[in-house]
Formats: C-alpha cells, sequence, structure tokens
C-alpha cells in the first residue's frame, strides 16, 4: 500500500490540504484512496507512539494500527494522512537555531509504523522571513521563535537542513514539496500529487487556496468561468489564476508586509534570497519532487 504523509509546515495551508482532501473522499474512495479524518487517525498514532516508547513496532502491531485506521476501508491501496506536528511540535519548530532540527527522528517514528508499505512524503514550505512574522502574529507565538529571535542570525535558516535531514533519516521515501507562496497557483496540482492520481482527474476544492487570495466578487467570477473553460493543462489554469490576481486581487493579503521587530528591509531581502537559492538545491535533489509553476517567469496575461 502507498502510505503518504503530509507533515505541514506551520504556518502553511495545511489546514486548507485537509479540507480538500475530505471535500474529495468521495471520489477518492472510488479509486481505492483512504482518507478518514484526521480526529480519527491522529490519536491512533499517537497513543500507539505513545505505547511503543521508542521501540521499533512487529509485524503484528503494524498491521493492527493500519486496520484501525482504515476501519471498513479493507480495499484501499493509498492512505492519506497529514499533520504538521509530525515534523515536529509547533513550539519547537526554531529549536537549536535551526529548522525543525528534529524532523528525521519525528517523521521516521512515525513512518516506521508503516514500514511494510510504500511511505511518500508531501511537505510545503516557506520564506523563513514570512513564517517568522506568521509565528509571532499567530495566537500563540513558539516558545523557541521568541529565544531564537534573542539568540540567533536568521541568515542561517536554511530549508536544505531539515530536508536533508529527512532523507538521511528515510533514504528510501520520496519527498514532494512545493513553496507556499506558490500554492494558489498550483493548488489542483498538489491535490493530484498528493493523491497521486492523474492530471486529467477531476477533483473538488481546486480554488480553495486562490479564494483567499481574491476579493469576494473575484472569488465568483472565477468560479463561473472555471465552469464555463475547459483547462486541459497546468500551465492554463496558472494563467487563468494569474489573469484573475491581476483583477480582482484582495490587496490586503497580497501586500502583507513582514513586520519582525528590529528586521530591516536587507534582512527580509536577503533571508528571500537565501529562500530562492535553498528552492533551487532542493529541486535538484534525488527523491525529491519539487513542484514549480509552470508559468514560472512569465508575465500574468490580461484578463480575457
Amino acid at each position: 500500500m502507498r502510505i503518504t504523509l503530509h507533515i505541514g509546515a506551520h504556518q502553511t495551508r495545511t489546514p486548507r490540504l485537509v479540507g480538500a482532501i475530505k471535500s474529495c473522499e468521495r471520489a477518492f474512495g472510488r479509486l481505492n484512496i483512504a482518507t478518514s479524518s484526521p480526529s480519527h487517525y491522529r490519536p491512533i498514532i499517537a497513543n500507539e507512539l505513545t505505547r511503543l516508547d521508542g521501540l521499533p513496532p512487529i509485524a503484528d502491531e503494524e498491521d493492527a494500527v493500519l486496520a484501525q485506521i482504515l476501519g471498513k476501508q479493507t480495499e484501499a491501496q493509498h492512505l492519506i494522512m497529514i499533520n504538521e506536528d509530525w515534523a515536529g511540535d509547533r513550539n519547537m519548530m526554531f529549536k537549536g537555531g535551526q529548522l525543525y532540527t528534529e524532523i528525521g527522528a519525528s517523521v521516521s517514528r512515525v513512518a516506521e509504523l508503516f514500514s511494510q508499505h510504500d511511505v511518500h512524503i508531501t511537505m510545503a514550505i516557506r520564506n523563513p522571513a514570512f513564517l517568522i512574522n506568521a509565528a509571532l502574529t499567530a495566537p500563540s507565538t513558539p516558545a523557541s521563535l521568541k529565544w531564537f529571535l534573542k539568540s540567533n542570525d536568521p541568515m542561517d535558516l536554511s530549508w536544505v537542513a531539515p530536508v536533508e535531514q529527512l532523507q538521511e533519516a528515510m533514504p528510501k521515501a520520496q519527498i514532494t514539496m512545493w513553496c507556499e507562496e506558490d500554492t494558489p497557483l498550483i493548488w489542483p496540482r498538489i491535490l493530484r500529487q498528493v493523491a497521486n492520481v492523474p492530471e486529467d482527474t477531476p477533483i473538488r476544492g481546486t480554488i480553495a487556496a486562490i479564494s483567499d487570495s481574491l476579493q469576494p466578487e473575484g472569488v465568483e467570477r472565477f468560479r463561473k468561468f472555471l465552469r464555463n473553460h475547459t483547462l486541459t493543462s497546468a500551465i492554463q489554469y496558472e494563467r487563468a489564476v494569474l489573469a484573475f490576481l491581476d483583477k480582482y486581487a484582495d490587496e490586503s493579503v497580497m501586500t502583507a508586509s513582514c513586520t519582525v521587530p528590529g528586521w530591516t528591509a536587507e534582512i527580509i531581502h536577503d533571508l528571500s534570497l537565501n529562500y530562492e537559492d535553498d528552492i533551487v538545491t532542493l529541486a535538484a535533489k534525488d527523491n525529491v519532487n519539487f513542484l514549480l509553476p509552470a508559468t514560472q517567469g512569465e508575465l500574468a496575461p490580461d484578463t480575457q
């Protein structure tokens, strides 16, 4: 069986992904893809990890966990599960002056429960400058972030280290990644990649990500546009999104600023350049499938 673990990261559209996968539950079920509720499988996994207390599970224990998660979905050939805390506790995401310093051990412990199966990892990353800004403005700021900002150089933050740690802990696992910033453009591709279905597979919830970035009028017009137009490729969808963003973007979302106390525009610029370097490095890695926009480098077309 294929097991897909989506591990976050925090402050990305993981909740949107949970909702979109839920909306596809019936269609995916017909394709033998199991999509149980997180409230069902998360405690099952957490309880089993607590019970094992660091010991590896035996085959019978693995089978029991999988059977408990699947329930009546006994014909499933693919199981999708989502939990951003599998990358690491949110409070500790900046522990040690880096991002997710315990990600390898944390994710591999979960994956070990399914060692007899084909485990795949999916993960969204975000510009560290805006990741930190989002974490600071969240209802509860991660404890490790307060310490990080007092004692560390933000230029040391890189997504390469946690991904390499993941690969070291799980050398056979395929990792599919994308940038949070690209999510509105590539959302249908993300859903299909997570589900491992062909690019022409009909799915629901394809505008969930772009709806965050459009004015209400733009959301309704985009829905109508999709009903009246058949977009047969990723590049057509992305060009349509760019056109609607050009005309109907919610400027309060699109022009969000980074307001980390004490940071200058130069720091934010340099962090963003480092992030771009990380993307290039990660996209070139073996066993990493990095989803980049098909329209990368294009200017937004005029609205038709």
